[in-house]
């Protein structure tokens, strides 16, 4: 068995996702549609033509630490800096649970492809 392949860190799409944000509605955006989306399949995708074992979200939204932050009661992200501002609680929400869940399924669909 060789050494299974992976990427670390932030996947170069955000910009992708920030243009498409830029672009979108607020009604868009209050209804819940993700500018983040095309940013996840590109980076999927990339990494599935490239060979990649271990696929990942590509880690597009923001750096971990600001996204961490931004979703735990009790911290606070502001321009690549996190801080805490109160105490800490346990996030009302899953933070990545939604992105590695597209991702999946992003590959899913791409390697089904790939096998017709």
């Amino acid at each position: 068995m060789g050494i299974l392949t992976n990427t670390v860190g932030s996947y170069p799409t955000h910009d992708i996702g920030e243009a498409l944000k830029a672009k979108m509605s607020l009604q868009d955006l209050m209804a819940g549609k993700d500018p983040f989306v095309t940013s996840i399949e590109a980076a999927v995708a990339d990494q599935l033509r490239a060979g990649i074992d271990l696929v990942s979200d590509g880690q597009v939204r923001a750096d971990m630490v600001s996204l961490f932050a931004a979703g735990i009661p009790g911290m606070k992200s502001d321009r690549g800096r996190s801080y805490i501002t109160g105490k800490i609680n346990r996030p009302l929400k899953a933070i990545t649970v939604k992105d590695f869940m597209l991702a999946a399924s992003v590959q899913e669909r791409m390697l089904k492809s790939k096998g017709s």
